[in-house]
């Protein structure tokens, strides 16, 4: 079932942030802290449940767990004046527990996104993946998602 996240589901959305977390460490580790077993992300996935144009959705499996979560927001801002203003459709963050990957959460938490983005007036949605993680490439591309534009990183230390 999908639903909208509350307060109380803070500490089981932290627990499963800190799987992603955990491969972005591991592939990243000079850019991402190693998770641990704190509930360091609250604030994060809070200003997305509190928000005014964001929500969290969560899935939850029979015993009423929380499987999967999605964080998204709907902004009109522009970083820049030659950028068009229009309600965009922004997924910060998508987590499913590896348990239920290939049952169809992300995509039921996606879908609800979109229908979150359609309400507030958006007519797309965009996401950043990290270019290690295959699995997500392959499944947004799935969902009809296509390049918008490519951010590129260059060490120099």
């Amino acid at each position: 079932m999908i639903r909208i996240a509350t307060e109380r589901d803070l500490a089981e959305i932290c627990i499963l942030s800190n799987e992603i977390n955990n491969a972005h460490f591991k592939n990243l580790p000079d850019d991402f802290l190693e998770p641990d077993d704190s509930q360091r992300d609250a604030p994060y996935w809070r200003k997305f449940i509190e928000g005014e144009a964001s929500v969290v959705f969560v899935a939850e499996d029979q015993d009423k767990h929380v499987v999967g979560a999605v964080a998204t927001s709907v902004s009109s801002d522009v970083p820049v004046p030659f950028i068009i203003s229009r309600p965009r459709c922004s997924v910060a963050t998508i987590v499913v527990n590896q348990a239920w990957k290939s049952k169809g959460i992300g995509k039921q938490l996606m879908s609800a996104v979109e229908g979150f983005a359609k309400e507030h007036g958006a007519t797309d949605v965009r996401l950043d993946v990290m270019a290690f993680n295959k699995e997500a490439l392959a499944f947004y591309n799935s969902l009809g998602f296509g390049e918008f534009s490519l951010r590129l990183s260059k060490s120099i230390g």
